[in-house]
């Protein structure tokens, strides 16, 4: 059996005593003994009480793995807590190298020169699996990034020594580029197993290459969708009846925001009444409206998630903005929205009266109508949890855009298929094709302007900002994309009349 992980959706920490404290409501009805009667002492080392979806990794003979768990309690006591899927991903980590330490025979606790370190060794599987093409580079530097800081911990934390040290520390210099600060080079510390990892193809000869295949490195490999695939998309999710995919997808190519953004927008992000037209003279009427999201963002309340809590803003088209606005008004919209006040107002008494410790009375008190979830499924369940969600004790299991996901495979693509839609498709596509439709029509308003250049460079900024990119050879990619798909297409049909002469040489 191997070692498996388990989720606790309610971790509890506390520090047993039997001295009873002055809140009754840490009395430990369940850790009683017939001698003593044991309560919950406050946990000094640590930021927080509770823990919502906490991982656990059990070893094959179903006991804990207590070094691995004894490094993911220990980043609780950081002041700076780890999102619960930050911690899981940390979790699934030192999961997968336990199986292979199991796997292979090796002790992770050993390490008595430079060639049996069991990180190296592992190091070393990771990059036969980028090789045979089963993981990416960056996931397995993930992992070994992960890795190396529970050795960290062991080390200095468990004081576990080593005849022999498992990795080296070591420094790096990398290059940032930022147009407004002209670049600067940045150290970061590093190991010697990540530097280790090497992909097939570096994400700059990616990048370099991908527009020649159709593709876009933007976050994943993207492929914009042509103008007919796009109206085909819109057709499917028109046939298919969908009201929150509509809109969901809407946004997205609108917008070119991540999912994690889209399913995270509050029905406060649409609470303003945007004017339509101008309402003095030489005022420009309002065409899109701006949504901020990211822990930090511009309007404070960093209810919107968007990738590494970055604080970026989405423009949405108004007549997109005003839709949404009647939608969030239709019967659909609040039956869907009174179904998840229900929910969680369950959510929360069955909790208090299963929780562990024992409160005098949980209290329920309602979501703020403007705070809820502008989408939800027709449970009333929320598609996708905020960093911020304060609701998270009430999911056994954390949403993080399942259904979304399940829409596209069972009955996005069929539909697409019976369309005539005959490319590959991720929702993620979406973000690519909003980008490359700001391109073109670019473009198109550049040839009646005779300042090419400066409009060349306005445009290249107006996609960086609006894409949120944080590196520009991640726009540049946008600006050649077309142009490199036309250099493909000469190419393509030079190598084919070329070809053509031969076959019709040897027929003679």
């Amino acid at each position: 059996m191997p070692i498996i992980k388990i989720v606790i959706p309610e971790f509890q920490i506390f520090t047993p005593t039997t001295f009873q404290p002055d809140s009754k409501k840490l009395l430990l009805s369940k850790l009683q003994t017939f001698k003593k009667q044991y309560f919950a002492g406050v946990a000094e080392d640590f930021e927080v009480t509770t823990f919502y979806h906490f991982p656990l990794l059990l070893l094959p003979n179903q006991s804990l793995w207590n070094n691995a768990n004894s490094y993911l309690l220990y980043k609780l006591e950081s002041i700076s807590l780890p999102d619960s899927t930050t911690l899981d991903s940390i979790a699934d980590s030192i999961k997968y190298f336990g199986n292979y330490c199991l796997d292979t025979e090796i002790d992770y606790l050993i390490c008595t020169r430079k060639s049996n370190s069991p990180l190296r060794r592992y190091r070393r599987h990771l990059t036969d699996r980028i090789m045979k093409g089963e993981i990416v580079a960056s996931t397995a530097k993930s992992h070994i990034s992960n890795l190396v800081n529970f050795y960290r911990h062991l080390v200095y934390v468990e004081a576990i020594q080593f005849d022999f040290p498992p990795w080296k520390d070591g420094e790096i210099k990398i290059s940032i580029s930022d147009t407004g600060r002209g670049g600067y080079v940045k150290t970061v510390k590093t190991s010697d197993v990540s530097q280790a990892i090497k992909g097939k193809v570096s994400t700059q000869k990616k990048r370099e290459h991908s527009t020649y295949e159709g593709k876009i490195i933007d976050g994943g490999e993207l492929r914009p969708l042509h103008l007919s695939e796009q109206v085909i998309l819109m057709t499917a999710l028109k046939e298919l009846n969908h009201s929150e995919m509509i809109f969901i997808f809407l946004i997205g190519l609108c917008t070119g925001a991540r999912l994690q953004t889209i399913l995270t927008l509050r029905n406060d992000n649409f609470s303003y009444t945007p004017k339509e037209s101008a309402t003095e003279e030489g005022e420009e009427p309002v065409t899109e409206m701006a949504v901020y999201a990211g822990r930090y963002n511009k309007n404070g309340n960093g209810l919107v998630d968007s990738k590494n809590d970055k604080s970026i803003t989405i423009y949405l088209p108004i007549k997109l903005y005003t839709k949404i606005q009647v939608y969030l008004k239709s019967k659909r919209a609040i039956k869907r929205q009174e179904k998840s006040k229900i929910r969680r107002k369950e959510a929360a008494f069955k909790r208090r009266d299963t929780a562990i410790i024992q409160e005098k009375v949980e209290v329920y008190i309602p979501l703020k109508p403007e705070l809820e979830y502008c989408f939800l499924s027709q449970q009333g369940n929320s598609l996708y949890l905020s960093k911020s969600d304060e609701d998270t004790k009430y999911y056994p299991q954390k949403p993080s855009g399942q259904a979304v996901t399940t829409f596209i495979s069972e009955r996005l693509k069929p539909k697409l298929a019976e369309l005539g839609f005959t490319g590959s498709f991720k929702f993620h596509d979406t973000r690519a094709t909003f980008g490359m439709n700001i391109v073109n029509s670019g473009l198109e308003l550049m040839r009646s302007t005779d300042n090419i250049e400066g409009t060349i460079d306005q445009l290249f900024r107006f996609v960086k900002v609006r894409m949120c990119h944080n590196q520009l050879s991640t726009t540049q990619q946008y600006l050649d994309f077309n142009e490199n798909n036309k250099e493909v297409k000469k190419a393509k049909l030079g190598w084919e009349k070329h070809l053509k002469k031969m076959l019709e040489i040897l027929d003679d």
